[in-house]
């Protein structure tokens, strides 16, 4: 009798050393919040929403945005843009980040296009960021499949992309 209860508490003592050095694992709720937008007025809408609340956001584009752009400003913000094969046109800048927020453009799956033009904001041929404008302590990621064109460097500023004190990052 005395053996038996010793093995079964061997065993008992053997699970629970095997339960305790398991590793734990946590899932959290997802927190990501997706918006699809087709037009001008629904990305400033959605753009406003990020910089009042911050967060996780993924905007998903479902139609080409004419004279629109990305506006982020919330250092809380972390913002992925979904192009699905969709283009956003601007004469001036298409992607603004400022303010410690990050904006990772493309999924490195489908096409986005960020289009310029040969107009400037208000017709002014200087001074004017490229489409996409990153400033101090923010982040701009650009992944695969992401194109940036039309739009024509006439300052120091640049054409494309313009760093001014923040990280621009270029994958694939």
């Amino acid at each position: 009798m005395k053996k038996t209860v010793a093995k079964y508490l061997c065993i008992i003592l053997s699970v629970a050393m095997l339960v305790t050095a398991l590793p734990l694992t946590v899932y959290a709720e997802d927190s990501v919040t997706v918006k699809a937008v087709g037009s001008a007025t629904e990305l400033e809408t959605v753009c406003n929403e990020i910089n009042t609340n911050g967060g996780e956001y993924t905007i998903n584009l479902k139609g080409d945005i004419d004279n629109g752009a990305i506006v982020i400003k919330n250092p809380d913000a972390v913002v992925t843009v979904i192009g699905n094969g969709k283009t956003i046109k601007n004469d001036g800048t298409a992607v603004y980040v400022s303010d410690g927020a990050k904006v990772i453009l493309g999924d490195g799956k489908s096409d986005l296009i960020l289009k310029g033009t040969d107009t400037f904001i208000n017709g002014v041929t200087n001074d004017c960021p490229g489409l996409i404008d990153v400033l101090p302590d923010s982040t701009c990621e650009m992944n695969k499949n992401v194109t940036v064109k039309d739009r024509k460097g006439q300052n120091y500023l640049g054409a494309g992309a313009t760093v001014q004190g923040g990280t621009f990052v270029m994958n694939g």
